[in-house]
């Protein structure tokens, strides 16, 4: 299994965030202990099974559905004040 770069970044249109295999849109302080906790949950998990989790995983995609949530779309939640 190769390295990956993993970024979290506010901003999904930044360099930064596309030039990631993974990104994580979102502040680092709430990111991390987030990050802390998948890690424990996936530690015994098949290297097969966690090989094709990242296989699976479109960082294009994971930042078009960002931009979508920031702009008040596919959650059904919205960001503008009514």
């Amino acid at each position: 299994m190769g390295k990956k770069v993993i970024a979290v970044d506010l901003n999904p249109l930044s360099r930064t965030a596309s030039a990631a295999q993974i990104t994580i849109v979102d502040n680092v302080v709430r990111a991390i202990p987030h990050m802390i906790s998948e890690a424990k949950r996936l530690k015994d998990t098949d290297r097969g099974v966690l090989s094709q989790i990242l296989q699976q995983f479109s960082n294009q995609q994971n930042l078009s559905q960002s931009l979508q949530i920031i702009r008040g779309g596919s959650n059904g939640r919205s960001t503008e004040k009514q």
